[in-house]
């Protein structure tokens, strides 16, 4: 499976990520960006994943920049031969690292995102009240 866009990646994802999730919202509003996937797991975490299709380090400055919003992020890239630098950086910063394998054409976490332990509130609570009032609720 080769991926055109970004959108064929999240579309790939997606049905993997709801799995993962009680309830989700796609292209969430924040200032003047834009967050690619939001999910509630069944603790009540708010987890942000920013998709990117090449350029890894930019999902990862996005995943930076982000993380005051969230209780765990992440980037989902498809996996390719830079994974080990992508996983030891994303460790660093504190970010869970998501791929699509190629092998087994199927996501899988393959760096679980560290827990943010301070939040900016006003981010956290815009977030929280967005999905919670236009995020898709799963069957549980």
């Amino acid at each position: 499976m080769v991926f055109q866009s970004e959108k064929n990646l999240e579309d790939a994802v997606i049905p993997f990520l709801e799995k993962q999730f009680k309830l989700y919202s796609q292209q969430v509003p924040l200032y003047n960006r834009v967050i690619d996937f939001v999910g509630v797991d069944d603790d009540g975490n708010i987890i942000g994943i920013e998709f990117k299709l090449n350029n890894w380090k930019r999902a990862l400055k996005q995943a930076k920049n982000n993380r005051n919003a969230f209780d765990f992020v992440y980037i989902c890239i498809p996996n390719n031969k830079n994974i080990e630098k992508i996983i030891f950086e994303a460790k660093k910063n504190g970010v869970g690292v998501i791929i699509f394998d190629f092998i087994s054409n199927e996501p899988r976490f393959v760096l679980q995102a560290q827990k943010v332990n301070i939040q900016w509130l006003p981010n956290y609570t815009f977030i929280s009240d967005y999905i919670t009032k236009s995020g898709v609720r799963l069957a549980v």
